[in-house]
């Protein structure tokens, strides 16, 4: 092989090279991996909100969470849970001996 069949085959190579990327570049430009339900999913919302509620929150009052109950509230409360079963007729035993 002479230097001149080299040159022939380097350039057809490069080429077919060029044809397969500028192929592979036009095949993921016009090709979606989205389904259609996906696209509709993940189209923008309105930003339009309602301003009577967004006023609202914000007038409402803070609440500070209480992590730990102290015993006699606890058996208070199970006391008045008790009470309010019996009153309405639905008598359960107590579990708490």
């Amino acid at each position: 092989m002479n230097r001149q069949d080299t040159l022939i085959i380097l350039a057809v190579a490069c080429f077919v090279v060029f044809v397969w990327v500028m192929l592979s570049v036009y095949h993921a430009a016009n090709t979606s991996t989205l389904s259609e339900s996906v696209i509709e999913q993940t189209a923008p919302i309105q930003p339009s909100f309602d301003q009577a509620v967004i006023s609202s929150m914000q007038n409402r009052i803070p609440v500070d969470p209480v992590y730990e109950m102290s015993a006699a509230s606890g058996s208070a409360a199970l006391n008045a849970n008790q009470s309010s079963a019996a009153s309405a007729g639905n008598m359960q035993p107590s579990l708490i001996p």
